[in-house]
């Protein structure tokens, strides 16, 4: 989970760190500048993991400090002061941190919940009919899967929601060169979430992407694919559960990988 807190010094080897990895349209900071930043009316702000890694920050002046800064600006350089709005750009540069490098920074925890997801094309939420006996559950979580009942062949259930967990992430190695996706020939990456229409969630060089990497070919076995731009090093631990309410009023869990409902999908 990110947190947002006040930038304390503390923090300054960090915010150089991401300043030196990160947008390249934003003006490099040093040691120096920093910390005479630092010591001006300010709002500064981090971004830090839930193990207070700093992932992210943000330079907010008061406008005294901005007019402190024209005027260090214009003396440094014998030159008329620089207008508040061109400094305002600059400090807005600075700030496209943020949004670079605050929020995507965090690799996935497992098991991996992907709450609310229906995956694949056309997947639906909505008034199902079960096509043969499903056991219903009182929870999806290894630690609370208990059977509280069933679904009869041919019973119609309502259902609410559902949930992809990945318990182990497959494993899929690029086969061409993608700039895009940080991507070259042979790099290894785990894959979480399936989305639709080829599209998964993945982890890779310390970003979290959602992109059509789709594949069935198995890395080092013949495919019938052509040129196939990725293939599968090994298939990780992921389970669909759904949340139903049978006609009788009960409420529990499906596990959609054994459970089989007609109605799911709604483009058939």
């Amino acid at each position: 989970m990110i947190k947002v807190r006040t930038l304390a010094r503390d923090d300054q080897e960090e915010v150089l760190r991401i300043n030196a990895s990160s947008c390249p349209a934003v003006a490099s900071l040093d040691g120096k500048e920093l910390s005479r930043l630092l010591t001006l009316p300010s709002h500064h702000l981090v971004a830090t993991t839930s193990t207070g890694h700093v992932v992210g920050y943000i330079l907010a002046f008061d406008q005294s400090a901005i007019r402190t800064m024209r005027r260090s600006a214009a003396k440094r350089a014998s030159a008329p002061p620089i207008s508040a709005l061109a400094l305002m750009k600059r400090i807005v540069l600075a700030s496209v941190f943020w949004l670079c490098s605050a929020f995507a920074q965090e690799k996935p925890v497992l098991p991996f919940e992907d709450n609310g997801a229906c995956p694949f094309e056309c997947c639906t939420y909505r008034h199902w009919t079960a096509t043969k006996p499903t056991l219903l559950y009182q929870s999806w979580k290894r630690s609370g899967r208990k059977v509280i009942g069933s679904v009869r062949k041919g019973k119609r259930v309502l259902a609410a929601t559902g949930v992809v967990v990945t318990y182990r992430p497959s494993r899929f190695r690029a086969m061409q060169t993608d700039p895009h996706l940080e991507l070259r020939i042979g790099d290894e990456f785990p894959v979480y979430s399936y989305r639709g229409e080829g599209n998964f969630d993945f982890w890779n060089k310390g970003k979290f992407y959602e992109d059509g990497i789709y594949t069935k070919s198995k890395c080092g076995e013949a495919t019938t694919e052509f040129a196939p731009s990725f293939c599968i090093v090994n298939s990780g631990e992921i389970e669909w559960w759904a949340q139903v309410k049978t006609t009788s009023g009960k409420t529990g869990w499906v596990w959609m990988d054994k459970a089989e409902f007609d109605h799911v999908d709604a483009c058939s």
